[in-house]
């Protein structure tokens, strides 16, 4: 199957190429011949199609496509290409509740939440507004939804103003 912008690809293999030509994995992307660039970019695509918002999933308008929906398919191209076991994996969550060796133990009180790929892509993918940021587990999600119970607190003794 050829890549087709919009269709399959949420990238060009020349959009990517402008890509790299200034990052420090241009070397690893320039080593892939152009047909498994292609084949990397079609496979980062339908990866990313699964987690981003509805209006970004394939098939999309042309005109419709981002910079940082290029970027974050390229990154993840070549991630996928250079770590062909990602290209299965579910997540980097753990669901392992304890973990020991020897004397040393480490428990956790609720699953471990991970990314569906490379933090970097996450990242690229939060920043151009594709995906929500939500998700942070543990203390840090008080407020996720705008209702933190200190929201409207005294930042000494957590009195809520009336």
């Amino acid at each position: 199957m050829a890549l087709t912008l919009g269709t399959n690809s949420y990238s060009t293999v020349a959009t990517a190429d402008d890509y790299f030509d200034n990052n420090l994995q241009f070397a690893s992307w320039d080593a892939l011949d152009s047909d498994t660039k292609s084949r990397a970019l079609v496979t980062a695509s339908g990866q990313i199609s699964q987690i981003v918002k509805s209006e970004y999933k394939l098939p999309i308008d042309v005109s419709d496509i981002t910079e940082p929906l290029e970027n974050a398919t390229a990154e993840l191209a070549l991630y996928l290409q250079l770590n062909q076991a990602a290209i299965t994996a579910g997540n980097t969550g753990s669901n392992q509740k304890r973990v020991k060796a020897g004397s040393v133990e480490v428990e956790n009180f609720r699953p471990v939440k991970g990314q569906r790929f490379s933090a970097h892509v996450m990242n690229i993918l939060k920043a151009g507004g594709l995906i929500a940021s939500a998700g942070v587990s543990g203390a840090s999600s008080f407020g996720l939804c705008g209702n933190s119970t200190f929201s409207d607190a005294n930042k000494y003794d957590r009195d809520t103003y009336q």
